[in-house]
């Protein structure tokens, strides 16, 4: 049989290992942060808290749609016909606007009724001296 030689892990002992000690901080800590860990980590809170605070102050769906923010959703309409509805009230409005600019009163009628004053209807500023 042959023989059995135990290998030996061949350090030198003239050599000092250096070695870190832990401190269990227990499972609910972290371990000590750096100053830039930690000015990483405040940042973060507080852009988190702010996030929060902006959530918490946002006005709902139904304040946009009173602002003209969101469209209001019609419930009577069916969702692939909103597009055409939308269009719609758009041309219905230009032809308001369109028969409202037709039927307004000249410059002659304002003045007839006080409205307009003087000259011809252009700002002295811009006449030409």
């Amino acid at each position: 049989m042959g023989k059995k030689t135990k290998s030996k892990n061949k350090t030198p002992t003239s050599t000092p290992i250096a070695t870190l000690k832990t401190v269990d901080a227990g499972p609910d800590q972290e371990p000590p942060a750096t100053d830039e860990q930690s000015t990483a980590k405040e940042q973060r809170r507080r852009a988190s808290e702010k996030i929060d605070h902006l959530l918490e102050v946002r006005p709902d769906a139904e304040a946009l749609e009173q602002r003209n923010v969101l469209p209001t959703a019609s419930p009577n309409v069916a969702p692939t016909l909103q597009g055409v509805q939308k269009q719609l009230q758009r041309k219905m409005s230009a032809d308001e606007l369109a028969h409202r600019l037709e039927s307004r009163p000249d410059v002659q009628e304002l003045r007839d009724l006080s409205i307009v004053h003087g000259g011809d209807g252009v700002a002295p500023s811009l006449q030409a001296t």
